[in-house]
């Protein structure tokens, strides 16, 4: 097929932005590696995953890092925070999981908007909560790899 059409060079794709709000969440994929196959870590050599989350009611999802910051360093409880709200157990002051056991679990996540360093909007994680109400999902399709 050929095409021969006028574009406007500055266009940009469609948003789809989630309202500012607290949505059900659910864990659809666990990227716990970096590109040679290694466990991922933060530029201070943290523990860190990033979970793609399924937004209950939206068609589309949202992208969010967890950082395993040390015992005692400022934002050690906000990833802390986030796997008991997706019911990871915390016993005796240690946590005990695999990375890939997040996939499926939900948790009740509040979603704000912020602006990258082009100026695009996108939908980011605010913080986490528990899930007190049963939510119907249907099931986990598998990722097509491409």
């Amino acid at each position: 097929m050929k095409i021969n059409m006028e574009v406007d060079e500055n266009a940009q794709g469609s948003s789809f932005l989630i309202p500012v709000g607290k949505y059900p969440v659910r864990v659809l994929v666990v990227d716990d590696k970096d590109d040679d196959g290694n466990d991922k870590r933060s530029r201070a050599g943290d523990p860190q995953f990033s979970l793609k989350l399924e937004v209950h009611g939206h068609k589309t999802w949202v992208w969010n890092t967890l950082t395993l910051i040390p015992k005692g360093k400022p934002g050690h409880g906000i990833a802390v925070h986030a796997l008991k709200c997706f019911g990871i157990s915390i016993e005796k002051s240690s946590v005990n999981f695999e990375t890939q056991d997040l996939k499926g679990k939900t948790a009740m996540a509040e979603l704000g908007i912020k602006k990258n360093e082009e100026g695009k909007e996108k939908n980011e994680v605010k913080t986490y909560d528990y899930l007190t109400e049963k939510i119907e999902w249907s099931p986990i399709e598998e990722e097509v790899p491409f």
